[in-house]
């Protein structure tokens, strides 16, 4: 059977907002832009359930990934650091943690503690990306590549620690 518009009685928006990677959850989204010009610059915009922008962060690369917590509270942000890509073996992100509600960078992933083995675990090449957040938002799992070796990682927002 063919549905007649309209379609569904849900509402529907038209926004200015043109992003390279977006999700929504809990009342918040967040959109990865690139302002392209003589020189492209990029911003990760929190918004709201109508679309409106609440708060733009500059990134340091071109969007990568997005992701917001269940309950619209954290925004997880992926960008490639200015230069590289996925193209090289060697790329390199930068994954922030954003305060959706007021949008502060809350931390940056290179800032973890990660623990490996019940041990501390750090090397100069640590690279986070894909962060995916735990229902309750207290939580998020991300990967981290060191040394050409990918481990998937789970990180506490409370204490900004990983194992």
């Amino acid at each position: 059977a063919f549905l007649e518009p309209p379609f569904d009685q849900a509402r529907q928006y038209a926004g200015d907002l043109v992003c390279e990677a977006v999700h929504f959850a809990g009342g918040r989204g967040v959109c990865l832009t690139a302002n392209r010009g003589a020189f492209t610059t990029y911003s990760a915009v929190i918004f709201d359930q109508d679309f409106r922008r609440l708060f733009s962060v500059p990134l340091a690369g071109a969007p990568s990934r997005c992701r917001m917590s269940p309950d619209g509270r954290w925004a997880g942000v992926t960008a490639f650091r200015s230069g590289h890509s996925y193209t090289s073996a060697d790329f390199t992100t930068q994954t922030l943690i954003l305060d959706a509600k007021t949008g502060q960078i809350l931390f940056d992933l290179e800032n973890l503690v990660v623990s490996k083995d019940r041990s501390a675990f750090r090397a100069a090449d640590f690279n986070f990306w894909g962060v995916t957040f735990t229902p309750d938002s207290r939580s998020f799992y991300c990967t981290l590549s060191s040394q050409r070796q990918h481990y998937l990682v789970k990180a506490e927002i409370a204490t900004r620690a990983a194992v």
